[in-house]
């Protein structure tokens, strides 16, 4: 199953609602393929619970501090759980910040 199909299934089982079996998450032409080669990163395939956080926002006054999400990262991390981190193109250096300041790094 791609990695965007996977987002399709886990979106309607925690919201009960269906979506469309592209969700409109993957929008670049490399979006998809980037997609389906971070759900194949060994680290993802451990058995280890997982967790996806989503750190942006349309508005900055809806966002988390950065080094608020990165403490949780840490430490959902350090309980185990591999925790991979989401967002738009235009977030990559939010992420990638979040990434770089979590213990153990989470993927971004």
């Amino acid at each position: 199953m791609p990695a965007t199909s996977c987002i399709s299934v886990v979106t309607t089982f925690f919201t009960g609602r269906p979506v469309a079996e592209r969700y409109p998450l993957a929008v670049g032409s490399g979006d998809v393929a980037h997609a389906d080669r971070l759900f194949q990163d060994p680290r993802l395939l451990d058995g280890a619970p997982r967790v996806g956080l989503v750190p942006g926002a349309h508005a900055a006054s809806r966002r988390w501090p950065p080094e608020r999400v990165a403490e949780l990262a840490t430490r959902l991390g350090r309980e185990g759980a591999r925790v991979v981190l989401f967002g738009s193109a235009g977030e990559r250096s939010l992420t990638a910040g979040i990434a770089a300041a979590g213990a153990p790094e989470p993927l971004d």
